[in-house]
């Protein structure tokens, strides 16, 4: 069913590469947040979002994230189950 969850990530705080098997959404509430598609850990192909912003990613998709140097405050939401599953970061 559906979820909400409150995040929050101290400075520069990176989630590595992983994905969920079900639609996330995510509103940045404080702070900025840096989010990029894919497998590797490469924050050069990746945005900014700062506070206000709004970002979903379908499922099953490759992506890492981190935290920027005042950390964040997060929203996150969907429709479950959720979970996760870490990428091999070779």
């Amino acid at each position: 069913g559906p979820y909400v969850e409150r995040v929050k990530l101290p400075p520069n705080a990176i989630i590595p590469p992983h994905t969920h098997p079900d639609v996330e959404s995510l509103t940045v509430l404080s702070g900025s947040f840096g989010i990029a598609q894919g497998k590797v850990a490469d924050k050069s192909r990746g945005q900014i979002l700062p506070a206000g912003s709004f970002y979903q990613l379908p499922a099953n998709t490759a992506h890492f994230a981190w935290a920027g140097p005042e950390g964040a405050i997060l929203q996150v939401h969907g429709i479950g189950p959720s979970g996760i599953t870490m990428l091999d970061m070779k």
